[in-house]
Order: structure tokens, then C-alpha cells, then sequence
């Protein structure tokens, strides 16, 4: 989760794991990664056929799109 105008308080409120465990609340699977370079593994771990694969982010997250691809 990237904080861009929240305060410190938000920012310190809600975590990726949050977000994570919302979707996962709503019967959908869903998985945190970590550091971006952790990506193309976690996906390819779990990405099964058929499934969306959705990459949001910020910053150098794009780096991580070659890898999933070339995993997929």
C-alpha cells in the first residue's frame, strides 16, 4: 500500500496484510508478496489457469512485470 498524501496515522493504520485479508474475506484468493522482486515467484506459485492476474502499484513494481509474464 503506497501512502502518497495520508497522514502518518493512516499510513501506520492499514497494512498490505490488511488488504490482503479483506479480499480474502470475500472469498477471493489472494496473496501478498513482499519486496518486488519477490513477485514472479509468488505468482507463478499460485496463478492457475484461467485466473486474472491484477499488478497495481507504484514505483519500481513495473520491474516485476517480465518475470511474471515470462512465468506465466
Amino acid at each position: 500500500i503506497y501512502g502518497a498524501r495520508e497522514s502518518d496515522a493512516i499510513k501506520a493504520a492499514v497494512s498490505p496484510h490488511d488488504l490482503v485479508d479483506a479480499v480474502r474475506g470475500n472469498g477471493v484468493a489472494a496473496h501478498w508478496a513482499g519486496a518486488v522482486a519477490a513477485l514472479p515467484d509468488v505468482v507463478a506459485r499460485h496463478a492457475r489457469p484461467r485466473d486474472v492476474v491484477l499488478l497495481l502499484g507504484a514505483g519500481d513494481v513495473d520491474q516485476a512485470l517480465g518475470g511474471i509474464v515470462a512465468r506465466l
